[in-house]
């Protein structure tokens, strides 16, 4: 059974909801240089979509839109599907740090704990895609542990950089 508050001892961990919109808004709205280049700005209603959004043949039963907290309220948002692409793959689809706590070493230590508890989940691997351009992006998922599996082009906003992290024993 999935326990998501096992995802950090460090934050709490929560599902999100429609109701949490305000405060997604706000998390995302302080991070205008990701929407820079990946527009349109954010807004209620693209996040309510996203929240709903799903890959090929996945349920909103693996689809996990989760917030993790900590005093000053949500510090971190991630959205992760379980089983994508494949059974023992979690693809994380969203992640975003708010923006003042940038550069401290938050968002690695948040992704560190994830792939601990994807590792009690029995997964392998942990995949996600990188909008091409986004060069900081890509130094952040390098910094921890992830390589770049496959560069997809397409237009402006289609061309995605396919990075992995292989769950290790020693992760």
């Amino acid at each position: 059974m999935m326990e998501i508050q096992q995802m950090s001892t460090h934050y709490e961990v929560k599902r999100l909801s429609e109701e949490n919109i305000p405060e997604i808004l706000r998390l995302c709205q302080g991070n205008r240089s990701y929407y820079e280049l990946c527009p349109p700005l954010v807004d209620e209603t693209s996040i309510k979509a996203d929240m709903q959004a799903l890959p090929p043949n996945k349920t909103q039963e693996e689809k996990h839109y989760i917030g993790f907290y900590h005093h000053q309220g949500l510090v971190a948002l991630m959205d992760w599907i379980s089983g994508y692409p494949e059974e023992k793959t979690a693809f994380i689809g969203f992640f975003m740090l708010e923006r003042t706590m940038q550069g401290q070493g938050m968002g690695s230590a948040i992704i560190t704990e994830c792939c601990d508890y994807f590792k009690i989940l029995r997964f392998q691997k942990i995949q996600l895609g990188v909008i091409q351009g986004n060069q900081a992006a890509v130094q952040f998922w390098q910094k921890n542990q992830f390589l770049i599996k496959e560069e997809k082009r397409g237009q402006q906003y289609d061309a995605v950089i396919l990075m992995e992290r292989t769950i290790a024993e020693n992760c």
